[in-house]
C-alpha cells in the first residue's frame, strides 16, 4: 500500500503536465523527447514492417550515413516494453505509456535492491523516492533514455552481496543487470560500470574478508565465473562495436566534455520551478543551464549529514557491514564528484577522457550524477538507519520519524512550471509531409529559418515522416551529425542536397518539400 501511494505520488510530481492534460502533452521540449519516441518506433517498424526502408542500425534518415543509430540511444534493453504497449495503444499513448513504466519501474527497482543491501523499509522508501522521482530526475525528464535506470540499482546491490558473501548468484546477478543496463541506455550503462568497478575498489581496499570472499569464489567457480562474463561480452559486443565506430568517426572533443562538466555551484544549483531556486540560482550562474543543475534537495544532504555523524559516533565500535557501507557509498559519492569537477579550466576528468575505455564517446559528464546520486541516497538511507535506531528505542516512534522523513522528502521535491507541448499537431504534420512523400525513395524537408529549437524540430518531424511514409529522409537529429554533412542550421539549396547524396541517388527522383511550424 505505501509503495503505491509513493509510486503514484512520484510520478504525479514527475508527470503532472501529461497527466492533468489528460495525455495531450509531452514533456518537456520537442527535441529529444521526439527523437527518443522515433527511436522507440523505429524498433518496432524493424519487427513489424516486411518492406522496411531502414534496418535497426541505419533507421532512414542522415540518408545515406551509415550507423546513425549509434548516434544516439539504442533503447533496445527497454523497447519491448514500448513493443507491449503499441499492440494496444496509438504511437503517443504507447510512448506515454512506456515513459511512466520506466520511471516507476526504476521505484520499483531501487525499493528492491535497497531493502537488498538491508536497508529499513521507510529509509529504503524515501531513498528511493529520491533517486527516482527527485527535482534532478524531473530536471532532465525531457531526456527520457535518463528515465531507463531500472537496473543500475540491482546491479549495484548484486554487488554489495557479491563482495560480502561471494556467491554465483550474485556475480550472476550483477553482470545481468549490468549488461542490461547498457542495453537499455548506454550512457547509463557507461556511468554504472564505472561506479561499480570504483565502489568495488573502495570495498576492497577497506574490507579484508572482502578480498578474501571474492578471490575465494573465483578460484573455486573458474567455469561459471567464466561463463557468466563470456555471455555478457557476447551480448554487449555486437553493441559496443558499432558505438566505437561512430565515435571513431566523430569522436568527442574534450573541450566539449568540459563545457557540460560540474562546477562547484552544480551541486547547489536548483532547477527552475523549484521553491527556492529564485534566491539559490543568484549565486550558481552556469553557463549550460539543466544539465549542471544538480541540486538534489536540503533533506538529501541532511541525511549525508546523519550518515556522517553516525559513521563518527561509532569509530571507537567494532566494524560492521553498515558502517561500511555508508563509507564506501559516500567516499564513491565523493570521487565520482570530484574526478567530474572543472575549477578554471582543469579537470580530473581529462585523465578518465584519455584512459578509460569508452569515455571519449561521454559528452555530458555532468550526467555522472546518475550514479553519484545513487550512492548519496544509499548512504544517506543507511546513516539514517543506524542514528535512529541508537537515539529512538521505540518501534512506533521510530515509524513515526520515518513516515516524516519521507513526507518531507517528498514534498521538498515538487516543482511547478514544469515545461510541456502539445503533441497532436506535431504529429499531423508529421502526416501531412508523409502523404507528399509517397512514390518517392529519398527526400529533403526543409527547415525554416527561425531559431535553433525550431530547426531541430523541422529535422525530427522530417524522420517521422519518412517513416511513417518508408521513405529515406537526408534530415537528421541526434547526439551527432555524420563526417562532412552540411550545415544542418539552414535549408539546403538543390545543389547542396546533390553534394550531399553523390552518386547515391544520380538516377533517382529526390523529393524537396518544405514544412509548416505554424502550429508552434
Amino acid at each position: 500500500m505505501l509503495h503505491s501511494l509513493v509510486c503514484s505520488a512520484g510520478l504525479t510530481i514527475l508527470f503532472w503536465p501529461m497527466f492533468f492534460s489528460g495525455f495531450t502533452r509531452l514533456q518537456d521540449n520537442p527535441g529529444d523527447t521526439l527523437l527518443n519516441h522515433y527511436i522507440l518506433e523505429h524498433t518496432w517498424t524493424c519487427i513489424t514492417r516486411t518492406n522496411y526502408t531502414g534496418d535497426f542500425w541505419n533507421p532512414p534518415f542522415f540518408y545515406p550515413a551509415r550507423n546513425v543509430l549509434a548516434y544516439s540511444e539504442t533503447l533496445i534493453g527497454v523497447a519491448p516494453v514500448y513493443w507491449f504497449f503499441r499492440l494496444i495503444f496509438v504511437e503517443t499513448h504507447a510512448y506515454q505509456a512506456w515513459i511512466i513504466t520506466m520511471a516507476g519501474g526504476t521505484y520499483i527497482c531501487t525499493v528492491w535492491a535497497l531493502r537488498r543491501m538491508e536497508i529499513s523499509h521507510l529509509a529504503a522508501t524515501t531513498a528511493s523516492f529520491l533517486f527516482s522521482f527527485g527535482m534532478i530526475r524531473s530536471n532532465q525528464v525531457g531526456h527520457q533514455q535518463l528515465l531507463c535506470q531500472l537496473f543500475t540499482a540491482p546491479a549495484i546491490a548484486f554487488l554489495w552481496s557479491y563482495l560480502q558473501h561471494g556467491k554465483t548468484i550474485n556475480l550472476l546477478g550483477l553482470t545481468g543487470c549490468a549488461t542490461m543496463q547498457i542495453l537499455a541506455c548506454i550512457y547509463l550503462g557507461w556511468f554504472t560500470a564505472f561506479a561499480m568497478a570504483l565502489f568495488s575498489i573502495m570495498v576492497l581496499i577497506f574490507d579484508r574478508n572482502s578480498r578474501a570472499m571474492v578471490l575465494d569464489h573465483l578460484r573455486n567457480n573458474p567455469v561459471a565465473s567464466s561463463l557468466i562474463a563470456c555471455a555478457a561480452i557476447t551480448c554487449l559486443i555486437p553493441i559496443i562495436a558499432m558505438y566505437l565506430i561512430a565515435n571513431t568517426a566523430s569522436p568527442r572533443p574534450l573541450s566539449e566534455c568540459i563545457l557540460y562538466a560540474p562546477r562547484w555551484s552544480s551541486w547547489l544549483a536548483p532547477p527552475p520551478g523549484w521553491i527556492a531556486w529564485p534566491a539559490m540560482s543568484r549565486f550558481t550562474h552556469l553557463q549550460h543551464g539543466m544539465e549542471t543543475w544538480l541540486f538534489f534537495g536540503f533533506m538529501p544532504y541532511i541525511l549525508s549529514l546523519v550518515s556522517i555523524i553516525s559513521i563518527v559516533s561509532s569509530l571507537k565500535k567494532s566494524p560492521s557491514t553498515g558502517r561500511l557501507l555508508i563509507i564506501c557509498a559516500l567516499g564513491s559519492f565523493a570521487i565520482l564528484a570530484v574526478i567530474s569537477l572543472v575549477w578554471k579550466g582543469y579537470t580530473i576528468w581529462a585523465i578518465i577522457y584519455s584512459v578509460v575505455p569508452g569515455a571519449k564517446a561521454i559528452r555530458v559528464v555532468a550526467r555522472i550524477w546518475t550514479v553519484a546520486f545513487f550512492f548519496f541516497v544509499v548512504a544517506g538511507a543507511a546513516g539514517y538507519d543506524r542514528y535512529i535506531h541508537r537515539l529512538i528505542a521505540s518501534t512506533w516512534w521510530r515509524r513515526a520519524a520515518g513516515l516524516a522523513v519521507l513526507a518531507i522528502s517528498m514534498v521538498e521535491q515538487v516543482r511547478v512550471n514544469l515545461p510541456s507541448f502539445v503533441a497532436e499537431p506535431f504529429y499531423r504534420e508529421a502526416n501531412r509531409l508523409a502523404e507528399q512523400l509517397e512514390g518517392c525513395q529519398t527526400a529533403y524537408i526543409r527547415p525554416p529559418i527561425t531559431s535553433q529549437t525550431n530547426m531541430e524540430t523541422a529535422h525530427i518531424c522530417a524522420m517521422w515522416a519518412g517513416l511513417k511514409a518508408n521513405v529515406r529522409v537526408i534530415n537528421g537529429y541526434s547526439g551527432r551529425i555524420p563526417a562532412d554533412y552540411p550545415d544542418p542550421g539552414h535549408p539546403w539549396d538543390k545543389a547542396e542536397v546533390d553534394k550531399w547524396l553523390g552518386e547515391y541517388e544520380k538516377h533517382e527522383n529526390v523529393r524537396i518539400l518544405n514544412i509548416d511550424l505554424t502550429w508552434k
